[in-house]
């Protein structure tokens, strides 16, 4: 693995963010491979599917990715080795990539709510707008439903139609995605709202 530049040590960190910071080797050995692409052979052009490619194996191979970082938060280090090894689980074989998720807004009774998936993952070719569970309380099929609905009814518009919606579990390492046979749930949702608008009027 590359080393980080001794230059680094003695600048500001914020002048090079990341290519400065604790990931500086990982972040390195990644601008190597970049720059061997670039510059060192044909077409000396790098390809976005080149680029996801490369980023995944390195971080994948890292030392960074196996390694569990220590917390002095004895919340932090019950909840973060958890969610990780969940997340890693799930990631297994698939072959994903990311993309920048839409988000939007839902509202009624004059109470409007974010709607916000943190994730755009193409997840063996299918895209999918996910929200991030990582509660270590059973995610209920109910749970999973009112998570979701409100992204299929907001942002369904703005997709295409085989774009998925879904929530991921992470501790248990459990993608669940929209079922349209579910439909009360935006009426619990509405009510919950009219009950927000009526404590706030």
């Amino acid at each position: 693995m590359i080393e980080s530049s001794p230059l680094f040590t003695r600048v500001p960190a914020a002048l090079f963010g990341p290519l400065s910071g604790s990931h500086a080797t990982l972040y390195w050995a990644i601008l190597a491979v970049y720059y061997h692409y670039e510059f060192e052979r044909k077409p000396f052009f790098l390809l976005r599917r080149v680029v996801v490619d490369t980023a995944e194996e390195l971080v994948r191979e890292s030392p960074i990715w196996r390694r569990v970082v220590p917390f002095t938060d004895q919340k932090k280090q019950g909840n973060y080795p958890s969610a990780v090894n969940g997340y890693k689980k799930w990631w297994g074989q698939k072959t994903l990539g990311w993309f920048s998720p839409p988000r939007t807004s839902y509202g009624q009774h004059g109470v409007e709510v974010i709607v916000n998936p943190e994730l755009g993952l193409d997840v063996n070719g299918t895209r999918h707008l996910v929200k991030l569970y990582f509660k270590t309380d059973p995610l209920s099929k109910l749970r999973v439903d009112i998570t979701i609905r409100p992204m299929e009814t907001t942002l369904r518009p703005h997709c295409p139609k085989n774009e998925a919606m879904a929530v991921l579990d992470v501790r248990q390492a459990k993608l669940f995605t929209f079922q349209a046979a579910a439909a009360a749930s935006m009426a619990m949702i509405d009510a919950e709202l009219a009950y927000i608008a009526s404590l706030w009027s």
